[in-house]
């Protein structure tokens, strides 16, 4: 028996030892052989490449899988889709073997990357029908039952054109079923346009299926502004997105002014959008501009939008009316002071034909007491082209009273006591081609005009001296050579031909043939502003310039052409050309401290006006457009070839305008500008 008994055991050792040594055998070809079938399973489901850290079998004999890497789609594969913590397969109820019939995954870290060129999820844009054939193998109804809990989601989506658009959502959670719905659920939601605006949602659920995308948001949407706060709360969003058709619908859940509607659709053949808000405030829009342009802290705007579009030919309609009410102008280029309270209307409709490249469009504006009627169309929008007229509603001329009493208060102020009666009427026709801007075409007509009851005070107190520089006496305070009562005046007769001929070829050709304005001068001006994107050359006549030295500051605003321009104006009525001529030439700087032709030419050159020569009238009239860095130029006494160049084609300018005889240009032609060493002059 103990012989028996001792084989009975030996036998069993060695089945013991066989066992182990099979379990142990199993154990390492699973080590070896497991990691790369899951991997190879889930990137058949998913459609990219997959690595997977540690994978082994727990005691409900469920596949546990960790530190799972789904990399993005090519070109994008050097960054991470989605990185897994733990992952748990259940295969109790597989028909298969690595068939799992549920995924469970806990902790997971979602970047989605969007380009104009593709994205992470499907790839390039060229190529988005294989990585839909992908998709669609994925998409499978076998496809087990997935749960994704505590997820996190991060996107950033860069165009050319457009924001950096970045989504985030600290946790999520995301089921599929076994028939392919997906249904996932985002928790604080932001997505964020960079340096525009701001959505945020407290719960934010999606429902994917193979009809398309629902999404649905509940009643915690809120729409922010950088560094202004919140624009917009307790909003939600619901919308639909499918192959047939596509909707979305944003609308405030409350019953008060603050009223919101954003609405949209669109199909294989048509899109709409349209919008309506009413009273809303704006103050959160002040952040956009740092406060620096617009003020908006009590300001609202109501606006109703809509955006037809017919897709397949390319053609769209539009239709906006837009009011804002209570704010601030701010703009350093539009005054240096406030314009307080403001408010205005527009609205707008219009047409756009891609396919020919042209948008017509019809709009009425309010503003500063105004109804300006604006009609153009454009084409080329590479390059574009069109025409553009402004004008005052036809039959309905502007009501001058009504026109003065509608502008800000510093406007008002400086034209104060200026009563005006009767209406204005004006059609501005401008045609442009922005390759072109030399070209620019610009016609101005004003029919009727205002009359005048009561000229404004500034103008009135100088008004005596103005007209009879004779025998007036200027009102206290005023230092400027008016009349013979000022020791620098020189009556026009006293002055040389060539001077006040040399100021009207330089600065205003058309002085003795324009009514105060100068069309021409204006479309040149123009477009070269245009041509050079910025606004830096003027297009002040003599008169104009008149106006602003006897009157208002040296400071290029919008303020201060509209305070010139009725005052110019005015002058141009009440004055004679010549009168106009003399004021200009004894008040005109030509140089720091320097003020008027007398002073000019004894700082200059050391001798009267009568006795100068047409070079140095041509001198004098060449410092106008910047005197103050032109004298510091010649400070030293010396002239550059440059400056004696242009001031012979200055006289040359002349003679062709019968200004200045033959004679007199070759004269000029051999001599050599002398100027006085000023370097010892501190205003210099």
């Amino acid at each position: 028996m103990e012989p028996l008994r001792f084989r009975r055991r030996t036998l069993g050792l060695f089945a013991l030892l066989a066992l182990l040594l099979v379990a142990s055998a199993t154990a390492l070809v699973w080590q070896w052989k497991a990691p790369a079938a899951i991997r190879a399973r889930l990137e058949s489901l998913t459609g990219h490449r997959v690595t997977v850290g540690a994978v082994h079998l727990d005691w409900h004999l469920d596949l546990v899988v960790r530190d799972v890497v789904i990399f993005g789609s090519p070109p994008f594969d050097s960054q991470n889709l989605a990185r897994i913590d733990r992952m748990t397969v259940h295969l109790r109820d597989s028909k298969k073997l690595l068939n799992p019939s549920e995924i469970v995954v806990d902790g997971v870290d979602i970047g989605y990357l969007a380009t104009a060129d593709g994205d992470n999820l499907r790839g390039p844009t060229a190529s988005r029908k294989s990585a839909l054939a992908a998709s669609g193998r994925a998409d499978r109804a076998d496809m087990p039952r997935i749960v994704v809990r505590n997820a996190r989601l991060r996107g950033s989506l860069v165009r050319t054109h457009g924001p950096h658009i970045a989504l985030r959502a600290p946790q999520a959670e995301i089921e599929r079923d076994a028939k392919g719905l997906v249904q996932a659920t985002l928790h604080h939601l932001v997505i964020d346009a960079e340096g525009v605006a701001s959505m945020s949602a407290t719960t934010f659920k999606v429902d994917l299926a193979r009809g398309g995308v629902s999404v649905f948001s509940g009643t915690g949407v809120a729409l922010e502004v950088p560094g202004g706060g919140t624009l917009m709360d307790n909003l939600s969003l619901d919308g639909t997105i499918a192959a047939l058709g596509s909707t979305f619908d944003l609308h405030s859940n409350e019953v008060s002014l603050r009223q919101v509607v954003v609405a949209g659709s669109w199909n294989g053949r048509f899109a709409e959008a349209s919008a309506d808000l009413h009273d809303l405030p704006l103050r959160a829009l002040g952040g956009l501009t740092g406060g620096r342009t617009l003020g908006l802290e009590n300001a609202t705007g109501s606006l109703h939008a809509h955006v037809a579009v017919d897709r397949p030919a390319l053609r769209a309609t539009f239709d906006f009316d837009g009011k804002i009410a209570a704010f601030d102008l701010l703009h350093p280029g539009i005054d240096v002071t406030p314009w307080r309270n403001q408010s205005g209307t527009l609205s707008l409709r219009g047409q756009l034909d891609l396919p020919s490249s042209r948008v017509d469009v019809d709009a009425m504006v309010k503003a500063l007491g105004a109804s300006l009627k604006v009609k153009g169309v454009g084409e080329n929008m590479h390059s574009p082209r069109g025409r553009l007229t402004i004008s005052t509603t036809e039959h309905a001329p502007l009501s001058c009273p009504v026109l003065l009493q509608g502008q800000p208060a510093p406007v008002q102020q400086a034209l104060a006591g200026l009563d005006l009666q009767g209406n204005l009427g004006f059609r501005v026709q401008l045609g442009f081609d922005t390759s072109a801007w030399e070209d620019l075409s610009l016609d101005f007509d004003v029919n009727p005009i205002c009359t005048v009851k009561t000229e404004s005070r500034a103008l009135a107190d100088l008004l005596p001296i103005l007209r009879k520089p004779k025998t007036a006496q200027p009102p206290p305070g005023i230092k400027l050579p008016l009349g013979a009562y000022h020791s620098d005046f020189v009556p026009l007769a006293q002055m040389p031909h060539h001077l006040p001929a040399a100021f009207i070829t330089s600065e205003d050709s058309k002085f003795y043939h324009h009514h105060g304005f100068d069309t021409d001068m204006i479309r040149h001006a123009l477009a070269q502003d245009l041509a050079n994107r910025s606004f830096d050359r003027g297009a002040s006549t003599i008169t104009q310039q008149l106006a602003k030295n006897l009157f208002l500051t040296y400071r290029r605003t919008l303020a201060r052409k509209l305070e010139e321009a009725v005052l110019t104006w005015r002058l141009q009525k009440l004055l004679s050309k010549d009168r106009v001529l003399e004021l200009y030439l004894n008040v005109i700087e030509l140089g720091p401290g320097i003020r008027g032709v007398k002073q000019a030419a004894r700082k200059y050159f050391g001798k009267d006006v009568g006795d100068l020569t047409p070079l140095e009238s041509a001198h004098l009239a060449a410092l106008t457009p910047n005197p103050r860095v032109l004298a510091r130029r010649f400070r030293d006494g010396q002239v550059d070839e440059g400056w004696q160049q242009r001031l012979y084609d200055l006289l040359g300018m002349m003679k062709r305008h019968r200004r200045l005889t033959a004679e007199e240009l070759a004269a000029a032609h051999s001599s050599k500008l002398e100027l006085r060493d000023l370097g010892r002059d501190p205003s210099l």
